[in-house]
């Protein structure tokens, strides 16, 4: 195919995935959170502790950093505590019924340590979809006023 000088397209080259340096923190920063959380679970599990027991813990651990982490980066939220805090809330509360969800049917088939592993992965994408669906860290949408009576 030509263009209208009649060159020639230059072939498209193939999409790959990539990320962003302005991501690459970010993801970084949600490997090293989740691994120490994982590393946490192993060694609360190893030292008797239900499994179901510290998995909650462990999520309560990784709610609170993860408050800060996706207020400051991610989301780089400007709104106050008071808009924020019910979304992170709502979403983390979710995420954390999904979760024992998973661990629970998953440790029926699987070792705890592997069954944490995909549950951490799981809670994290429900998680993400409903701080976007929420919208955390953006303003609220504003609605439009209604014109003027003009007078008539």
């Amino acid at each position: 195919m030509s263009n209208t000088t009649g060159a020639q397209a230059a072939p498209r080259k193939p999409r790959v995935f990539c990320i962003s340096p302005i991501s690459r923190p970010l993801v970084s920063f949600g490997i090293s959170s989740n691994a120490l959380t994982y590393g946490l679970f192993l060694l609360l599990y190893h030292l008797g502790l239900p499994a179901l027991w510290a998995t909650g813990i462990c999520y309560v651990t990784g709610v609170i950093i993860s408050y800060l982490v996706n207020r400051l980066w991610t989301f780089r939220s400007e709104a106050l505590h008071g808009h924020d805090l019910p979304k992170f809330v709502t979403a983390y509360g979710l995420g954390l019924i999904v979760s024992i969800a998973l661990m629970w049917s998953l440790i029926r088939w699987l070792p705890a340590e592997i069954a944490q592993i995909l549950t951490i992965f799981g809670s994290a994408a429900v998680i993400y979809l409903l701080l976007r669906l929420l919208r955390f860290g953006r303003p609220a949408i504003a609605v439009a006023a209604p014109p003027p009576d003009s007078g008539r």
